[in-house]
Order: structure tokens, then C-alpha cells, then sequence
């Protein structure tokens, strides 16, 4: 963390991102980043009081004023039911929030939460952390927040998130990197003719992509160096 961050944090419910990232936020907001919160749902009738949604709404911007969020945005969709709202428009009103912030970390509920609610925000916060343009995040990461659907529930998925998404922008500047190497390898003596259909290209680049790519050093090759 440095500061430059812009860091969104995607809320199915009112508490949901305290309990499941709120030391998270607090270290990014320590370090000077923009940090915002966008709550998906909110308590209503006729499933619930007015008052308690209302409620919930006031109490989470309480704890982010405490946490340092810079702003808290709340799209107001039924809570306990984005299962009968369409996915498009989920995926469009949380596209909005993250078109108008160009987040460069995403912190998303995980998908492997029973409450369909969680499921259904995480798959439409992926949707919109797609890599589309120069604005792609950076990361994109899972945090866990527990609900009720888990308890006594040993077919549930573990939560074990993959390592953080990486955008083209960061390959881009990695292969800028890469092909402005010098050669660590030189072509090997033994390498079959020109044309032959057996000849493989002689490696390059460094030893680290040439590993990723599965090119060992050849130890007959000329010029070969060690690493």
C-alpha cells in the first residue's frame, strides 16, 4: 500500500463488509487511499419495517466514518431477493459505481457463501472487474463474511480464495520489461538445421519466463548463464 490506491468494497448487506474486511478498509484508509463502499441491498417492506433498513443503512455509515470509507454508496435493492431481480440490472447498477470510481483493488463477497444474496453480488462484482479498457482493476480479492445458511452446513465450499487477480495493464508492463532483456540463453551447438521439422527455436528472455513457459537451459548450450 502506498497511498494511491483506490480501493471499492462490494457489500450484498449492511454489515456484511465491516465483519468480513473491515480491518482491511482501516489499513487502506491508514495509508492515504480512496476507499468507498457500495452496499447492494437494503431492508424493506413488505418483507421488513422500513425503519429497519434505514437503521442499517445509518449504523454502516457509522462504522465506515470510524474505518475512514471516504464515501458510502447504497444501490437499495430488495435484500433477500435478488434472486427475482434480473441479473442485468445488478450487473448495471453495480457497473455504474464501478465505472464512475476506476477502482484499482476489488474487495467482493465470496461466492461460496450459501445466501444466494452473496452469491449473486460476488458473480456481478466479478462482472464488472472484468479487464475492459485501462480502468481494469488491478486486484480483485474474496473476503469471508459468515451468514446464517452456513451454520451446520458441511457441503459448503471452504472458503480458500484464489491469489489476487492480475490485469493486462500489469502483464503490459511486464512485457515491456521482458523484451527489453538481454538473451540469457544462447542458441545450443546440437540444434537441428534450419527447416528441419524437429528444430526448436533457441530460449530466450529470462530464466524465470522460461521456466513459466517450461524451456529448461540446455547445460551442452553455448553462453548458457547460470542462475
Amino acid at each position: 500500500m502506498d497511498g494511491t490506491e483506490r480501493v471499492l468494497v462490494v457489500a450484498p448487506h449492511p454489515d456484511d463488509e465491516v465483519l468480513g474486511a473491515g480491518g482491511t478498509i482501516a489499513a487502506f484508509a491508514a495509508a492515504g487511499a480512496d476507499v468507498r463502499v457500495v452496499i447492494v441491498t437494503k431492508a424493506g417492506p413488505p418483507r421488513f419495517p422500513a425503519a429497519l433498513g434505514e437503521a442499517g443503512i445509518r449504523e454502516a455509515k457509522e462504522a465506515h466514518a470510524l474505518l475512514g470509507v471516504k464515501e458510502t454508496v447504497t444501490l437499495d435493492l430488495p435484500i433477500a431477493e435478488l434472486d427475482v431481480v434480473p441479473h442485468a440490472e445488478v450487473n448495471a447498477r453495480l457497473g455504474e459505481v464501478f465505472a464512475r470510481t476506476e477502482p484499482t483493488h476489488v474487495f467482493l463477497p465470496f461466492g461460496g457463501d450459501l445466501m444466494e444474496d452473496h452469491q449473486r453480488v460476488s458473480l456481478s462484482a466479478l462482472v464488472c472487474s472484468r479487464p475492459l479498457g485501462e480502468a481494469a482493476p488491478l486486484g480483485v480479492y474474496a473476503y469471508e463474511t459468515l451468514s446464517q445458511t452456513n451454520w451446520n452446513a458441511p457441503y459448503a465450499p471452504r472458503f480458500a480464495p484464489p491469489p489476487s487477480w492480475t490485469s493486462p495493464r500489469t502483464w503490459s508492463a511486464r512485457s515491456r520489461r521482458w523484451r527489453g532483456s538481454s538473451p540469457s540463453c544462447a542458441p545450443s551447438p546440437r540444434a537441428l538445421p534450419e527447416g528441419d521439422p524437429g528444430a526448436r527455436r533457441p530460449a530466450r528472455g529470462p530464466a524465470r519466463l522460461r521456466r513459466r513457459r517450461g524451456v529448461r537451459d540446455d547445460p551442452s548450450a553455448a553462453g548458457v548463464r547460470r542462475r
